[in-house]
């Protein structure tokens, strides 16, 4: 039952995690894969954990935020401060007070 959760997940929010991994990371489509297959694994060890949130996009898009910023620091040659895009996620997502992405 899991791994059917989990595999409807994947196919459902990897396009969307990937792409957003991709604009936060300036088109860097390797960083952004790596970003994106940790965020997934994360899910694995912490489905039990998820099932009962109403939608896992906001906590898939959050950990990827986590994961891009812990890539960042691990690869700082990478990264020009001056070209990193803001997140506009949370007006695409609707996001209202208690989002993830709402400072």
């Amino acid at each position: 039952m899991t791994k059917r959760i989990i595999d409807l997940i994947y196919q459902e929010y990897y396009g969307t995690v990937l792409g957003y991994c991709i604009t936060r990371l300036n088109g860097d489509i390797p960083a952004a894969e790596d970003c994106t297959q940790e965020v997934f694994y994360i899910l694995q060890k912490k489905i039990k954990q998820l099932i009962q949130l109403e939608s896992v996009l906001p906590w898939l898009l959050a950990t990827a935020d986590r994961e891009i910023k812990s890539y960042k620091r691990k690869h700082p040659q990478n990264l020009n401060i001056d070209e990193i895009p803001e997140p506009d996620i949370a007006i695409s997502m609707g996001c209202d007070v208690g989002c993830p992405f709402i400072g």
